[in-house]
């Protein structure tokens, strides 16, 4: 199933095609599946960083009144 998730992401963001994905070896599909793996984690990490910093932009607003 989480196969289908990784096919799923390559055609909408990698433009791979499911069937091109299908075909792969074994070796290309742990490649790319790691490859999205890290994007995801980092695109996380990014995005909570920026919540963080958003954070604390309001908070020092809020006491400088």
């Amino acid at each position: 199933m989480a196969e289908y998730n990784y096919a799923y992401y390559c055609l909408h963001k990698l433009k791979i095609r499911p069937s091109e994905f299908a075909e792969m070896d074994i070796y290309e599909k742990g490649f790319i599946m790691a490859c999205i793996d890290l994007k995801i984690k980092r695109e996380k990490e990014a995005e909570k960083e920026s919540k963080r910093k958003a954070g604390r932009r309001k908070i020092g607003r809020a006491s400088c009144r």
